[in-house]
């Protein structure tokens, strides 16, 4: 194993066994040592760049495994320490073409492999992760992607272990038992500023960072592209800017003038940090066209997709549909036959006849981005000119249609902490039902919903974990199905998942400082002193990427505060830490020694030293007042001195009783400490219990070993909170061993886990006890006492005041709190009404309340008048957000105002001939914002250039159903009119809505369509045409909805020219064809049989008058016979030559035309088929195939009637052998029939299952695939 080399951090200790026991020989404590290497076995999983970043953050690096010693050592230490044998273990190797290279070395792995079943993985072109997998043969080598949690396994060598020291050291350190909070500390920024969106137009917008620091740092702020390319920003280069605190203000922002990258800088006495770069952007929606966009042709029981005329933008836009500006009938997330994607498209699963001939309407509404939050702005809407839907019935409703399948991923591209969408329609007959899976089958992240009948999935908070590929499948009822992959490549701005540490370093040592971000796409690494870029000095300073070596520190050149900088695509992130130069003497005086210990009579102890000094002290240790010339680090007896300076004492005799000192000596002074050893009979603890903290949900382990003479046995008891652990009932309690000590495994820990632990280790003769506390981290509980400042209430916004106890913090501190809303209107409902609320604003907000310093307070705003609310706070912590919310304030009742939303959706059209009919969504009655409630419907003619006209919506019309109808006489028939509406009630007159253009109701066409030819399709269908009626007001009195067909078969020999038919009698039917046409298929009718039809146009308003009737013919009967003695002979490796025998006509039928092959892949659908079309022949070469595939034939024959009967199955491969004939005898009934590559076995949909033993065997052997009929 090579040395690394840059190590950073303080490692101690190193675990060897002695006399059946563990000690501290090198390594630190819970690390293993075998072969001159410290491994640490870290069971909480995280993805592999976290694992990295943790290894890298201890000062090591992921295993890398060269040796068979080494695999042997690792693998053996996991099957005899794991009570629970799943999961996988990371290493630092990745296996790419083919090839393991082991990034923590920089080189390929030489020599012997330890696959899993001795067996190396497929080359492909993919980055796999080496892990370590458990199976019958003991832990080996396996791969899986970087984004699955995993445990890990970090090593580094022992010789790099003792330079590492200074890590440990915090500001405590030397200063005794003091408050290390009270300590001078440099800046750290704690809120970052936010990318921001604004408008032209809005009268200002605000940036705001925040920092923590002892003396309280001052700001400057900075515009750039990046954190040397920079100019500060003050009040005197631009009166428009304000700066206070932390808050930068832009008074009337101006796009060219304030469109840029700002960050700030924080600095004090110490030091000074700068912040993340946040952008101001102007966001714009740009106009749509007024050019009336061209009709959309779908066919009915087909799927279409509808496009939106999108106009530029910036940032983002949402997108909403609607229907028929008549009747204003909006796409809602449910509709099972229609569905919004966010990329504006309207998809139809199946077009329905009701669907058309409709316009159809898209809303475009600017949107903020997970990344950048609007700033202060009036919502953007845009609307087209609406697309008409026009329809035609050349397919049939066979309930055999699709799935076909259509999927978007959005955002692109797909960052942490984003909400992602995945997106999955098809096109199909109802009714279809989707589902969704993981390919590799682990679960769904947490923040995974399924919505939209489960067309959508959605992933809030992303977080890497979420990558891999996703599987969407439609079923429809009949069985028949479609699945499609969705690839989910998570990437992410850079963050540090382990920050840098403050460093407290002796003066003219060499300090090494790294960092490790996780990025994607990998990030380039800075380091920054006082926000100054570091640049290498040879002697003195060496950056390399992410690893800052400071060569003999001085306290006058290098203190201050340090930043790594880890940049990509993304953004840029910063880890902080300050370096703070010690010089004192040695001192005792946080960890003396206690006056005596007890020493069991043959067992073994260690006991620490426990000085404190800078420069690092010279340590010896002494017996009695004599010295015991000990070396650090040297075990070789049964009495010695490890690396951290901790006496050990092995095979404990009586004459080893006794006075052990410590004393310890540099440059500034010396100091000693000493504590009295008595030799005893039975047991000690020599690893007690000890403080501990764990997550929630996660694993937590507590030590209890002792050491005792050979001649006893011991047991282990534990008390919880001074009570016996019943381990029959309290499942989560497992006694066990970790790392071959004994101890206590708490699994799932949860907040009622958090207490006092006792462990008595007894023997026969005597017993001893420890305790140590159990806390218990996670997100925080529920703030307490909230209520309104009453003083503060208007009629937009309340300030809430509410109490945070240390208790709620749940091991982390608290960051920020949403608050949520109830109303009056909507009792039961609680939605988010302020979110993200950053601690230090409300604590801001409270200390200018002159609140208690536990109290905190923040100012809702936005609310509506007239609205009574009830609020509750949720505390968020570094954990997350809390699952328990405080309780319910008092009701807090906002005044009454004139209405504030205007009437949303504003359309209309249809009705009766000359009426206008007016639409709009009724406001919910908590925006009434007063009593008495009415709208006011300004309306005009498009052209009229004089006042609106006013009516008042006051009846029950208006009022619960959005609609209003105005009388504008029978002469104003389809005309234009610009309508808008506004909300008034007892305070005043709200907003009015935007303008809107509504038709006035059509009138009855009077105008009749022209008959023309009707061409003879086949046996059972015909085709109508007719000169299209002119689409103009005039001559429709609107537009063309449609055309209706009125068709009999003539069974009785009337005629109808000279007697209108009866329509009972002769069972005449009709059949409506949508949008401007001039020709319909009539389908389903029936062969060499006589018809009559005719046709008369309509639109909104009703039907125009009937044309005249017109005569027309089926075809006769198709063929009945089917084409036999098939044979397929081989012509290269690409076709084959077909023979068979023709059909004969029966008397009745058409003549026969030709012949279509009809050939597809035995495990895909007959709709994939391909024809090859023939003359009257009875043979012919198929071409375009491939070699070792089965083929499916069936031959069949064709006349003016439509196609015939199709021959039997024939099936058949090409094996690039001699011409032969290729048929295969296989009989469907008793066969099923497979295909199988190296990764996938599909069998043939179909066929029956296998009953029968096998008729027929063929197996073709490739490179790649093989084919099996079984």
């Amino acid at each position: 194993m090579e040395l690394y080399p840059i190590i950073i951090f303080t490692i101690f200790g190193l675990l060897s066994r002695i006399n059946g026991q563990l000690y501290s020989i090198g390594c630190p404590p819970e690390w293993v040592l075998s072969q001159d290497i410290c491994y640490k076995f870290v069971e909480d999983a995280k993805i592999y760049e976290e694992a990295d970043a943790a290894c890298w953050s201890m000062g090591a690096r992921l295993l890398s495994t060269e040796t068979y010693q080494e695999h042997k050592f690792v693998s053996e230490y996991l099957m005899d320490s794991k009570f629970i044998r799943e999961g996988y273990y990371y290493t630092s190797g990745y296996y790419f073409l083919g090839r393991l290279y082991w990034e923590a070395l920089n080189q390929y792995h030489v020599g012997q492999g330890f696959w899993i079943g001795n067996q190396e993985p497929p080359s492909e072109e993919k980055i796999y992760r080496v892990v370590y997998k458990y199976t019958d043969q003991g832990y080996m080598w396996s791969n899986i992607t970087a984004s699955v949690p995993a445990s890990y396994i970090c090593e580094i060598p022992r010789s790099a272990v003792t330079s590492l020291d200074i890590m440990d050291r915090d500001f405590d350190y030397g200063q005794g038992r003091t408050d290390n909070l009270k300590a001078e500390r440099g800046p750290v920024i704690v809120q970052q500023p936010e990318n921001i969106i604004v408008f032209d137009g809005v009268m200002d917008v605000e940036v705001e960072c925040a920092a923590a620091g002892d003396p309280y740092p001052t700001y400057l702020w900075y515009r750039g592209k990046n954190f040397v390319n920079k100019s500060e920003v003050t009040s005197q280069l631009d009166n428009r800017y304000t700066i206070t605190g932390g808050k930068f203000t832009i008074e009337g922002p101006d796009t060219i003038k304030d469109q840029s990258t700002y960050h700030c800088k924080a600095e004090n006495k110490i030091g000074a940090v700068l912040s993340e770069q946040a952008q101001i952007m102007f966001g714009y929606l740009g106009q749509i066209s007024n050019v009336e966009p061209e009709p959309l042709y779908a066919s009915v029981f087909r799927g279409t997709t509808i496009d939106c005329e999108t106009p530029s933008y910036s940032p983002r836009v949402s997108f909403q549909w609607f229907k028929n500006a008549a009747t204003n009938i909006f796409v809602w997330p449910g509709n099972s036959n229609m569905f919004v994607s966010y990329s504006g498209g309207l998809y139809v699963s199946e077009v329905q006849p009701t669907d058309g001939p409709k316009r159809y309407f898209c809303l475009i509404t600017l949107m903020g981005t997970d990344d950048a939050k609007l700033g202060k702005a009036n919502t953007l809407i845009r609307s087209n000119k609406g697309i008409l839907l026009l329809l035609s019935s050349d397919s049939s409703s066979d309930n055999d249609y699709g799935p076909i399948l259509h999927t978007h991923v959005f955002p692109s591209p797909t960052l942490r902490g984003n909400t992602i969408r995945m997106e999955c329609i098809a096109y199909g007959s109802h009714p279809l039902y989707y589902s969704w899976r993981r390919e590799d089958g682990r679960p769904f992240v947490k923040g995974t919903v399924i919505s939209a009948r489960s067309r959508v999935l959605t992933i809030t908070d992303a977080p890497m974990e979420a990558d891999g590929n996703y599987i969407c499948t439609c079923t429809r009822k009949t069985g028949a199905k479609a699945s499609k992959i969705i690839t989910l490549t998570m990437e992410s701005k850079p963050y540090f998942p382990y920050p840098i540490r403050d460093m407290l370093a002796d003066p003219g040592m060499t300090l090494r400082w790294n960092c490790k971000a996780v990025a994607r796409p990998s990030a380039v690494y800075a380091w920054y002193k006082n926000g100054i870029l570091i640049k290498s000095i040879p002697g003195k300073i060496e950056v390399r990427g992410n690893i800052l070596t400071i060569m003999n520190v001085d306290r006058d050149t290098d203190e201050g505060m340090y930043q790594c900088s880890a940049t990509n695509q993304h953004g840029t992130a910063f880890s902080t830490g300050q370096l703070k130069v010690l010089s004192f003497a040695p001192n005792f005086n946080r960890y003396p020694m206690v006056k005596f210990l007890l020493a069991p009579l043959n067992g073994n102890m260690s006991i620490p030293c426990g000085v404190e000094a800078a420069p690092k002290p010279d340590v010896q240790w002494l017996k009695n007042g004599g010295n015991m010339n000990l070396m650090p680090g040297d075990l070789n007896g049964r009495i010695g001195m490890d690396i951290r300076n901790t006496l050990i004492l092995t095979d404990i005799q009586y004459s080893d009783g006794g006075v052990y000192t410590c004393t310890a000596a540099n440059t500034l002074g010396d100091a000693s400490n000493y504590t009295e050893i008595r030799v005893m009979e039975g047991i000690v603890l020599t690893q007690a219990p000890v403080p501990t903290t764990v997550q929630v949900n996660r694993t937590a382990f507590l030590y209890c070993q002792a050491s005792y003479g050979s001649s006893y046995d011991i047991t282990y008891g534990w008390n919880f909170n001074g009570r016996p652990i019943d381990f029959t009932l309290s499942k989560e309690y497992i006694p066990g061993r970790l790392r071959q000590l004994d101890g206590l495994f708490i699994t799932h820990a949860q907040y009622k886990h958090a207490g006092i632990y006792e462990c008595e280790a007894i023997t026969t003769l005597q017993s001893v006890k420890r305790s140590a506390s159990l806390t218990v981290e996670g997100p925080p509980g529920a703030p307490a006492g909230l209520y309104s400042d009453d003083d503060s209430i208007t009629v937009r916004s309340v300030l809430m005041i509410w109490t945070v106890t240390q208790s709620i913090h749940h091991g982390g501190p608290i960051t920020g709190y949403d608050i949520e809303g109830e109303t009056n209107y909507h009792p039961g409902v609680w939605n988010v009404v302020a979110s993200d609320i950053p601690e230090t604003l409300a604590v801001n907000n409270a200390i200018q309340k002159g609140s208690r310093t536990d109290q905190r307070a923040a100012t809702v705003t936005n609310l509506i008048p007239n609205t009574s609310y009830r609020f509750r706070v949720r505390a968020i912590n570094t954990f997350g957000r809390g699952q328990e919310a405080s309780a319910p304030s008092s009701w807090v009742k906002i005044a009454q105002t004139a209405p504030i939303i205007a009437p949303r959706n504003v359309g209309g059209g249809g009705g009766s001939v000359g009426t206008l009919t007016i639409t709009w969504d009724i406001l919910d009655p908590s925006e009434h914002c007063g009593p008495d409630l009415v709208y006011y419907i300004y309306w005009k003619k498009e052209s009229d250039p004089k006042t609106w006209k006013k009516e008042i919506g006051n009846d029950d019309l208006a009022l619960k159903h959005g609609k209003y109808v105005i009388t504008v006489g029978t002469d104003n028939y389809y005309l234009p009119y610009i309508v808008k509406i506004g909300a008034h009630n007892s305070n005043g007159h709200g907003p009015n809505s935007t303008v809107q253009t509504v038709f006035s109701a059509e009138g009855m066409p009077n105008i009749v369509p022209v008959p023309q030819d009707i061409e003879t399709y086949n046996c059972t269908s015909v085709i109508v045409y007719w000169t299209p009626v002119p689409d103009t007001r005039e001559d429709v009195k609107g537009r063309v909805a449609g055309y209706r067909i009125f068709y009999y078969a003539d069974k009785y020999g009337e005629d109808p020219y000279k007697t209108e038919p009866d329509p009972i009698k002769n069972e005449i039917k009709m059949k409506d064809v949508y949008g401007q046409t001039d020709h319909i298929k009539l389908i389903g009718l029936y062969p060499n049989t006589e018809y009559y039809s005719r046709v008369q146009v309509f639109n909104g308003a009703g039907f125009g008058p009937k044309g005249q009737w017109r005569k027309s013919e089926t075809a006769n009967d198709p063929l009945a016979d089917f084409p036999t003695h098939i044979y397929v002979y081989q012509r290269d490796l690409h076709s084959v030559y077909v023979k068979w025998r023709g059909v004969g006509v029966h008397p009745g039928e058409e003549s026969v035309q030709g012949y279509r092959l009809r050939v597809w892949e035995v495990q895909a659908d007959i709709r994939t088929a391909k024809d090859t079309v023939v003359g009257k022949v009875n043979e012919a070469v198929v071409g375009g195939l491939q070699m070792h595939m089965v083929y499916v034939l069936r031959v069949l024959g064709y006349s003016s009637a439509g196609d015939g009967s199709l021959s039997e199955a024939v099936y058949f491969s090409i094996t690039g052998g001699p011409s032969r004939s290729l048929n295969i005898p296989i009989d469907p009934t008793v066969s099923r029939i497979c295909f199988s590559d190296e990764y996938h076995r599909t069998c043939s949909s179909c066929t029956l299952l296998v009953h029968h033993l096998l008729l027929a065997l063929l197996v073709f052997i490739a490179s790649t695939c093989h084919t099996y009929i079984l």
